[in-house]
């Protein structure tokens, strides 16, 4: 009898992780759970700081004491495990490397069109990210962009789109159909492998 304790501690256990990791939250993120990072044009990056784990939809911060953010910082919300939806703001013009990468439950990101430069492996291994839009204005997406994305299934490709880099859709099963812009003059080795 003593023997079935612990089988149903760890039962409920699993349960417990179970209905935490399938319900959907809103984040209540507030602006003192990011860091800013002033830049050189005087406008703001910004992380998620190292001991805040966001769930849920997370809404990033248009200005910070009045002044725009203009970059999500390089990893800036690298690995966050429960986050599944971002609203990036209009002031935001740069994603940088790996800014969302490693996000596993990452099923939704609403870019603006003010976005005009994604960095190398930004949304890399994000398993669930179904469909994203890549706004008019960017010209390239960097090695590894989305390599790993393996529940892609659609891409919005703009006009303004002159080169895919290597790897950039590596290991994205889904990804059955893609429209390549007419302005796509280089595509990299490896592109389109797995």
């Amino acid at each position: 009898m003593n023997k079935r304790f612990p089988l149903i501690r760890v039962s409920w256990s699993v349960l417990l992780v179970t209905i935490m990791y399938a319900l959907p939250v809103r984040a209540d993120v507030t602006e003192d759970q990011f860091d800013f990072e002033k830049l050189e044009d005087g406008t703001w990056s910004i992380r998620v700081r190292p001991d805040i784990f966001p769930s849920g939809e997370v809404i990033i911060p248009a200005y910070h004491e009045g002044i725009p953010v203009t970059t999500i910082a390089d990893q800036g919300f690298n690995g966050q495990g429960l986050m599944t939806r971002v609203e990036i703001p209009e002031t935001v013009t740069k994603l940088g490397e790996e800014s969302f990468s490693w996000c596993p439950r990452l099923k939704c990101v609403n870019m603006p069109k003010s976005v005009a430069q994604i960095g190398r492996f930004c949304f890399s291994a994000c398993q669930v990210l179904e469909e994203i839009n890549i706004p008019e204005g960017v010209t390239q997406l960097e090695e590894y962009t989305f390599e790993g994305c393996t529940a892609l299934k659609r891409i919005e490709l703009p006009e303004s789109l002159s080169q895919l880099g290597s790897h950039c859709f590596d290991g994205c099963e889904a990804l059955a159909n893609i429209t390549l812009p007419s302005s796509l003059t280089n595509v990299k080795d490896m592109c389109f492998h797995g």
